[in-house]
């Protein structure tokens, strides 16, 4: 048995499925949503049909016999190579928010039925419903179970490990929005894309939208010491701290960071062009904190 399956609520069930994700995950969860027999499925992230196959018996053994739509909460492969398999298993549609949309079909093919996703879906009277959080990827969605006050929030938070969020697709401002969102849901769970679920997501929220912010201001602190590099800086936050497979991700999110920091009008950067790279400052009109 290489799946682990969870009740979370009621209608809710979390099964965590081996994938190729980032350290220190090894799974990406799958979600079930159901009523009686008929179910939805959030996120398949394993192209092991011996491990797929185990999660269609877990829904068998759950009474569940019919899967009418497999919702991705964006586009990354661990959440999303596995359900071309579901899609043969049920012949059902995949949706994924439109701004995910080309990359999902990219990765996947072309031969797969992908559908913009819609704002609610009816799970045979139960009502589900997807709101549009961008932050990890510009179609990022979370997805809400009223009944069951559960909120299932894919890479914006985790019960393991950190989240990262950086460009192309992420930015730090609708990611500080997402994460707000989910303070004022009214859930009592959260169910992650990895790791266990979050029996408190209005704390659990709050705590990272504090340690991001924080980790904004350590950079504020270093730039103001001295001008820096994106390089420079990602060496003086987590050398020695991140694997060395997972240091890409580190200056990812430091640069999503930075862009925001910029924004704000915090820092200022220019192009040092004896070296080819740019360098950080601290805006001459920003406070000691950072702030404008």
């Amino acid at each position: 048995m290489q799946v682990n399956a969870v009740r979370l609520s009621e209608h809710v069930l979390q099964v965590a499925v081996p994938t190729p994700t980032l350290p220190p995950s090894y799974e990406t969860n799958t979600y079930v949503i159901h009523h009686g027999s008929t179910a939805l499925l959030v996120d398949a992230g394993s192209e092991d049909e011996a491990v797929l196959q185990e999660l269609v018996d877990t829904l068998k053994a759950e009474g569940i016999e019919r899967v009418t739509t497999l919702l991705a909460t964006h586009y990354h492969r661990d959440h999303t190579q596995g359900l071309p398999f579901f899609q043969r298993a049920y012949h059902a549609p995949i949706h994924v928010h439109r701004l995910d949309q080309p990359a999902v079909i990219q990765q996947i093919g072309f031969n797969w039925d992908v559908k913009p996703i819609q704002s609610t879906y009816d799970v045979n009277g139960l009502t589900v419903h997807v709101d549009h959080h961008p932050g990890h990827t510009h179609g990022h969605v979370h997805i809400r179970i009223p009944a069951d006050k559960v909120v299932l929030v894919g890479d914006h938070m985790t019960g393991d490990g950190s989240v990262w969020i950086g460009p192309p697709d992420g930015h730090m401002a609708p990611y500080f929005d997402a994460l707000r969102a989910i303070e004022h849901s009214g859930c009592e769970i959260a169910g992650p894309g990895h790791g266990k679920a979050l029996p408190n997501p209005a704390e659990a929220a709050t705590a990272l939208l504090k340690r991001r912010q924080q980790r904004e201001q350590e950079i504020v602190q270093l730039i103001a010491q001295a001008p820096r590099t994106l390089q420079e800086l990602v060496s003086l936050l987590y050398d020695g701290i991140v694997p060395d497979a997972a240091l890409w991700v580190a200056r990812k999110t430091v640069q999503a960071h930075l862009q925001h920091l910029l924004s704000g009008g915090a820092i200022t950067r220019k192009y040092a062009a004896a070296t080819g790279q740019f360098v950080y400052t601290r805006s001459p009109l920003s406070s000691p904190t950072g702030t404008v």
